[in-house]
């Protein structure tokens, strides 16, 4: 399987532990690249590491913030094993390809399993990942470093005009978007939520 665009590889698999409560189809990719940012980006697997805490998949997965901690609509057992430039993350449940969109805690079953996935996101990695925000970003400001997410302001969910973009640390916009998640679940649909959005 070909990915492009790679601008970090974790190749050396240090969680055993994590690895080995993986489906096959995922133990089989991270045994040749032990998780990777791919697209510039776009695309970032998880991996069995210990650190870089951004990208290991036992943080996402079991650690003090793991999503399911932070979003009912998450179970314990879907494995967080990626996410996009925004911070929206792919998740296997019973190996099938669930995204939760971040800033409102919705889900879209994909319908692909993790080896699908892949090959559709080298197919269309545009449009498959939601990369348009990223291209956004790189024609006005330059490229994403490995441990970083972009961060729309205001979000993308309230459809306003004018959204920027920002860089910003993988842990901040996964802390932001949760924070965001909470308060706009709080509001019950008011016009309007108590949340700074800079």
């Amino acid at each position: 399987m070909r990915i492009s665009g790679i601008t970090y590889k974790h190749n050396k698999i240090e969680d055993q532990n994590t690895f080995n409560a993986l489906p096959e189809q995922l133990q089989i990719f991270l045994e040749q690249i032990n998780g990777v940012v791919a697209y510039k980006g776009g695309l970032h697997i998880r991996g069995c590491c210990h650190s870089p805490s951004w990208h290991s998949l036992d943080e996402a997965w079991t650690g003090k913030n793991a999503f399911w901690k932070h979003y009912p609509e998450i179970l314990d057992t879907d494995i967080p094993f990626g996410q996009d430039c925004m911070g929206d993350q792919f998740l296997l449940r019973n190996d099938n390809v669930i995204k939760l969109f971040s800033e409102t805690g919705e889900l879209e079953e994909l319908r692909v399993d993790f080896k699908n996935f892949l090959q559709k996101s080298e197919e269309d990695p545009l449009n498959f990942l939601g990369m348009h925000p990223l291209l956004n970003y790189e024609m006005e400001k330059g490229s994403l470093e490995p441990w970083q997410l972009l961060k729309a302001s205001p979000p993308f969910c309230f459809q306003k005009p004018g959204v920027k973009l920002e860089a910003v640390s993988a842990e901040e916009q996964i802390a932001y978007l949760s924070k965001l998640y909470k308060e706009i679940k709080k509001s019950n649909g008011d016009d309007q939520i108590d949340f700074l959005v800079s």
